[in-house]
């Protein structure tokens, strides 16, 4: 890698997270409706919220396909139009731009040299740096996608922003998928990745990094609005980044929701206009699009925020709030493709249709075993720390905690019909025990006041424990080095007469997105009625030795890949593990 590849990286990093959110802010800070420090930690989730959903609707009205240089297009427009507003603001008010540049200049130097020499300033730093390693963790020996999803992601983003196009092709059967309901997510990916052009195996560790930093200085935002700042971010970054309930330290869509979750939380606390509705409508769209089920508790979280505005009496921006949870149920109802595509996918269907693939009983010792018992305990006395105070921010939080642990016990133990569903169970316990980390961490603020000994303790028993939580779970890899190695030589070796491969199904999960060849079988995100007889299939192929030559050529298949004995005189090894029916086009070993 040379200087100038990387120094590009940080700067599409930069764009594409700062734009056309900075522009959007200092709208919303010359009106005075947010300070400098919300606007700064908002300003990557409404970049990529207003950018990305921005492109979605130009796609369907314009005809504007996906990719950078349309994310491109529309950010510099966004970002062009909001400068020449703020610039008729001065204008309009005899106010000089360039004195006006000179004293945003003199205001950031103002600001900056004294939030560097807080104590709490270097805390902060140092809950960022634990968050960044609990995420990092898993893939300190591995550099490759971790969880199964983020293969899938891969070569689902991969095709189609290639294609650029909401219609795009499955990467490992080679059918077309008109509509997804993380499209927003492939998006995101997928568009980042276009930018930078940054190799595939660093986007899934650089994403991950960069939404744990913003959603740790979103919770220390959250949290000064209840007195409780560093405590609240500590304790999110103490989320578990394990494999049932998932965690920030996987580039899947949960972890992104939660982000914007938070941001959208940030955004009701700190509501005082009806200016940044349209930012709230806009983020609250790009969540539906990047994963449901996460829209569905901002949802619960922008519906408690209303009723708390309304009891205040502030009936406009309660109004404003429920109509826009309105306007996106009915959005989400309206749009089908949302839903249909990633079901049929996922096996959904045939959840619904045949009542498997459903949890096991979560006991309440599997809860305390993976959030720890801090959130209980903690959360427990932080609540009523809130309820006490009768704050409008103190209710805001609380209520939202409220009711998305409503809808978590809701989904798990009324509508047990669906909601057994590991997905749905597992996402909203998740993001219920992020949100959870407010109350907890007001009760641990309070804990530093009223017994400095006892907090310390409290604090330093929950940051052990969570560590250790981190360090023992078990992560698994879908493919080992060589093998990776092994995809990487049949995706630059193996000309386009070679079109489909036979393999491990768990294997064929990494193969499709880094050859971009297409597989017999591999193994689903859910569950598929035809998943024992093909499984039965490969078996039996394998055990045979690989000389069922009538069943390769009946699948299409001229590609296979295994470790396994091979008696079959018509297959060509041309790569340690790799046969071939056909050998001309192929680069030998």
């Amino acid at each position: 890698m040379d200087g100038l590849t990387a120094s590009w990286w940080v700067i599409a990093a930069i764009l594409y997270f700062a734009l056309p959110g900075l522009p959007i802010i200092a709208l919303l800070r010359r009106r005075k409706l947010i300070s400098i420090a919300d606007g700064l930690v908002l300003v990557p989730v409404i970049s990529i919220s207003v950018s990305i959903t921005t492109m979605v609707i130009s796609y369907f009205t314009l005809g504007l396909n996906f990719g950078a240089i349309s994310w491109a297009i529309i950010t510099l427009t966004i970002a062009v139009v909001c400068t020449v507003l703020y610039a008729f603001s001065l204008l309009k008010r005899k106010e000089s731009i360039k004195n006006h540049i000179l004293w945003i200049v003199s205001e950031i130097k103002s600001r900056i040299k004294p939030f560097i020499l807080k104590r709490n300033t270097m805390i902060l730093l140092g809950i960022i740096g634990l968050a960044l390693l609990f995420s990092y963790f898993p893939r300190i020996d591995y550099v490759h996608p971790l969880h199964s999803d983020e293969w899938h992601y891969w070569g689902y983003a991969e095709n189609m922003v290639d294609r650029g196009t909401w219609t795009f092709t499955v990467p490992y059967y080679g059918w077309d998928m008109s509509g997804h309901a993380e499209s927003g997510f492939l998006l995101f990916i997928g568009t980042f990745q276009n930018l930078s052009a940054l190799d595939w195996n660093t986007v899934f560790i650089v994403l991950p990094l960069l939404i744990t930093l913003v959603a740790v200085l979103l919770a220390y935002r959250i949290g000064k609005a209840i007195e409780a700042g560093l405590t609240s971010a500590l304790f999110v970054a103490m989320l578990p980044t394990g494999l049932r309930f998932l965690g920030m330290g996987f580039l899947v869509p949960l972890s992104l929701g939660l982000c914007i979750i938070l941001a959208l939380l940030l955004l009701v606390l700190k509501l005082n206009s009806l200016f940044p509705i349209p930012v709230i409508l806009l983020t609250l769209a790009f969540l539906l699009l990047v994963h449901p089920p996460s829209a569905l508790v901002a949802i619960v979280v922008l519906f408690s925020g209303g009723i708390i505005f309304l009891a205040y009496k502030r009936w406009w921006e309660g109004a404003s709030l429920v109509l826009i949870c309105i306007s996106i149920v009915g959005l989400a109802i309206s749009l089908p493709s949302l839903w249909t595509g990633s079901l049929w996918a996922a096996g959904g269907f045939e959840i619904l249709d045949l009542g498997n693939f459903f949890l096991p009983e979560a006991t309440m010792n599997m809860y305390i075993e993976t959030f720890g018992f801090w959130l209980f305990i903690l959360g427990f006395i932080g609540g009523l720390l809130l309820a006490k105070e009768r704050k409008s921010a103190g209710f805001a939080v609380l209520t939202a905690v409220g009711f998305v642990g409503g809808l978590a016990l809701g989904l798990r133990y009324v509508f047990n019909r669906i909601t057994d569903i590991q997905a749905l169970h597992d996402r909203t316990v998740f993001l219920f025990f992020g949100l959870s980390a407010f109350p907890s961490g007001k009760s641990a603020s309070w804990l530093w006041g009223t017994s400095k000994t006892v907090a310390v303790a409290a604090i330093s028993i929950s940051i052990v424990a969570s560590a250790y939580i981190h360090v023992s779970t078990p992560y698994y890899h879908i493919v080992t080095e060589d093998e990776y190695q092994d995809f990487v030589w049949i995706r630059d070796n193996l000309g386009a007469n070679y079109t489909k491969a036979l393999l491990d199904p768990w294997k064929a999960v990494a193969f499709g997105p880094v050859t971009r060849k297409l597989v017999y079988y591999k193994i689903p995100q859910g569950p598929d009625s035809n998943l024992e007889a093909r499984i039965a299939a490969i078996q039996t192929f394998f055990g045979g030795n690989c000389t069922d030559t009538a069943f390769l050529l009946a699948n299409g298949i001229n590609i296979v890949y295994t470790q396994t004995q091979v008696d079959n005189p018509l297959l060509t090894e041309v790569h340690p593990h790799v046969y071939v029916l056909e050998s001309q086009n192929v680069h030998r070993a």
